[in-house]
């Protein structure tokens, strides 16, 4: 704990007066591409933002034009550290509300060659000769690959328990902050890059011992909902000053308050959780940037699983207990947006929307799977509020679409979700196939039919209208394609 506390103490010398209030306004970036007519696929450059008040990658295009040039234009709170993308290819830039930004580069030498000029261009060239000198330091070890530092640190949160990982990241922290330390006394920066290259290194730590969490079960296959880090686990969270408007400019502030609100919501409410029982306790936090972020970080994962109604009943707390007009205004706009999606929603062509049948609860499933005699049918039980089924939805478009034209049906299963954003959420993922809204009772019986204990859940029917598996693999899964055809071609 000794040298987690002295990682502290360095850290914290690198604070820098605080701004009174986070800057929104739009950001420009232009360019031209040379050579990107050889690679007729990539027709656009793109910005990725991990998103802090929000814990999402939000991704904004800019169209490649005949002559080679882009624009991409997006509305940044703080300035942070994003992703450029192009042709499946990634490098960080910083980007500042208010830039405009010149960026041209050449398509078969990408990572070598881009060239600023305009707003933030020196921000961008200090970071670039930074990122060379600490990868090539001899004292460091890293060898010139950016790749040797993660599997470093992946192998630690893989092989190391709890206390002995944070050590191991403190030290290497410790050791990185000699290096920035020296550089910047050696170097005339922008005072852009000084600053975040402080919070960068402080809050790239701490995501670290965040990410700890969940990567330690997953490399050594262990049930994440089963696995708890020890009590004080974060008892350095006193040591760090997570009010400091300033950290914002870090993606991994944002990633460590969400590990750590991760942690504190299991250790108070246990593996499942109602988000209106976070969010009071989190307007018991003192105000501050920390209280404004785990706030919006909440109201977010209301908004988007489609609880608008819900999240609204908070709102005006919510714009009371934040201290940060910008980040206010962030949440309130991502809510608006919501709620003109949930009123303007059109549903697709492809996707038909049934009437449930009314009949008894018990045999709604039996009726449904009626409708198509002599089809093998394939049923998702989804809801509007649940990410695993949502991350399936586009492996389930693309799995519908191999077998078009073949004796199979999707089934799309609304459950436990409002009707009205059942709807818009089908017209926001494009979901093709047939669709059925089933009420509490309804899915009650399918539940004890089927012993469902969380969605996503699949259920498997073949032509003859049998059951053939009450627990079906999931789309993504690429044994599930051969079972069907296998179902398809039964006479």
């Amino acid at each position: 704990m000794k040298t987690l506390i002295t990682m502290m103490a360095l850290l914290c010398a690198f604070t820098v007066n605080a701004q009174k209030a986070l800057k929104t306004d739009s950001v420009y970036i232009t360019g031209k591409v040379a050579n990107f007519e050889k690679y007729p696929d990539a027709n656009s450059v793109n910005i990725i933002i991990d998103h802090v008040l929000f814990h999402e990658q939000i991704t904004y295009r800019g169209k490649i034009k005949s002559d080679g040039t882009y624009r991409i234009a997006f509305l940044k709170t703080a300035m942070q550290d994003v992703m450029l993308q192009y042709n499946s290819n990634i490098q960080v830039i910083l980007v500042a509300p208010g830039e405009h930004m010149k960026l041209d580069f050449d398509a078969d030498n990408y990572h070598s060659s881009p060239i600023f000029s305009g707003d933030g261009a020196q921000a961008n060239r200090d970071y670039r000769a930074y990122q060379n000198a600490f990868f090539a330091d001899a004292g460091l070890g890293y060898r010139g690959n950016r790749e040797n530092r993660f599997e470093l640190i992946r192998q630690a949160q893989k092989d190391k328990e709890p206390e002995d990982c944070k050590k191991f990241l403190a030290a290497l922290y410790a050791k990185e902050h000699i290096f920035l330390t020296a550089y910047l006394k050696a170097n005339k920066l922008s005072p852009a890059f000084a600053k975040w290259a402080a919070m960068n290194l402080k809050y790239d730590y701490f995501s670290d011992v965040a990410r700890y969490a969940f990567i330690h079960p997953m490399m050594n296959k262990i049930d994440i909902n089963e696995y708890s880090l020890p009590d004080g686990y974060y008892d350095f969270i006193s040591e760090a000053d997570f009010n400091n408007i300033d950290a914002i400019v870090s993606s991994g502030y944002g990633e460590f308050l969400y590990g750590y609100a991760n942690h504190i919501n299991k250790k108070n409410f246990g593996k499942s959780y109602a988000v209106g029982k976070v969010l009071e306790m989190y307007f018991k936090e003192k105000p501050g940037l920390k209280k404004d972020v785990l706030l919006s970080q909440a109201m977010h994962s209301l908004i988007t699983a489609g609880a608008v109604e819900y999240a609204k009943t908070f709102l005006d707390k919510y714009k009371a207990n934040t201290t940060d007009a910008g980040i206010r205004k962030s949440l309130i706009a991502a809510y608006n947006e919501q709620v003109d999606r949930l009123e303007n929603f059109k549903i697709p062509v492809t996707a038909q929307i049934n009437n449930t049948p009314k009949s008894a609860a018990d045999s709604v499933f039996s009726n449904i799977i009626a409708k198509y005699p002599g089809k093998v049918v394939y049923v998702d039980f989804w809801a509007t509020w649940c990410a695993p089924c949502r991350a399936e939805m586009p492996n389930s478009k693309k799995l519908k679409k191999t077998l078009d034209g073949k004796d199979i049906v999707f089934v799309y299963l609304g459950v436990q979700c409002e009707e009205k954003l059942w709807k818009a959420a089908i017209a926001e993922m494009e979901i093709d196939g047939e669709h059925f809204f089933v009420d509490n009772k309804g899915f009650g019986a399918m539940s004890d039919k089927f012993k469902i204990s969380g969605i996503p859940h699949y259920v498997l029917v073949d032509k003859q209208g049998r059951i053939v598996d009450d627990n079906a693999k999931r789309p993504g899964d690429a044994a599930l394609k051969d079972q069907l055809e296998k179902l398809i071609a039964a006479k």
